[in-house]
């Protein structure tokens, strides 16, 4: 009889996790490029932004909080070799093609991406249309932000620190 009602309470476990399991991986499972990430210091938000076809190698982001309305604008586009991803923030550049002198009159962050993945490895970001990693690194994203003018629009409290969390996927 006991060996009846662990079997029954083995196949009920197994009809839930079939039920639960897909719909929890889908909800897990995110494209880089339509990740949202939370600083848990401050509730800033880094959320990936849809992609203009024009540009297929920028991957374009912003940075807030919904204590302010606005945004730090941004773009991760790949430089250097070897190719590696490189982040700016911006804050009100031109409209535009702009000059490398304009872009860096007008960058408040620059600075390489980190990923840090489920399994404890950091590395860069995936491609686009990989998997989320678990959190961003932005290098020195705190204290450059915070010395900028932008800092008080932000409306921000506290200070934020440089790991992001995956906070949701679907860009918004």
């Amino acid at each position: 009889m006991v060996l009846h009602k662990k079997l029954k309470l083995i196949s009920s476990l197994m009809v839930m996790m079939l039920l639960v399991g897909p719909a929890h991986a889908t909800a897990v499972a995110c494209e880089q490029n339509k990740a949202r990430y939370i600083d848990p210091e401050s509730d800033l938000v880094f959320a990936f932004e849809e992609q203009s076809e024009q540009s297929a190698f920028l991957q374009p982001f912003s940075i807030g909080s919904d204590a302010a309305d606005i945004k730090i604008k941004g773009f991760i586009t790949l430089e250097g070799n070897p190719l590696r991803p490189i982040a700016y923030a911006v804050h009100q550049c031109p409209d535009g093609d702009i000059t490398g002198e304009e872009l860096a009159e007008c960058t408040i962050w620059q600075g390489v991406p980190y990923g840090l993945y489920s399994d404890g490895a950091v590395g860069l970001l995936p491609d686009q249309d990989e998997p989320a990693v678990k959190q961003l690194l932005l290098p020195d994203f705190a204290r450059s932000v915070m010395s900028k003018p932008i800092w008080n629009e932000l409306n921000i409290d506290r200070e934020p620190f440089e790991v992001f969390d995956l906070l949701d996927c679907g860009a918004k």
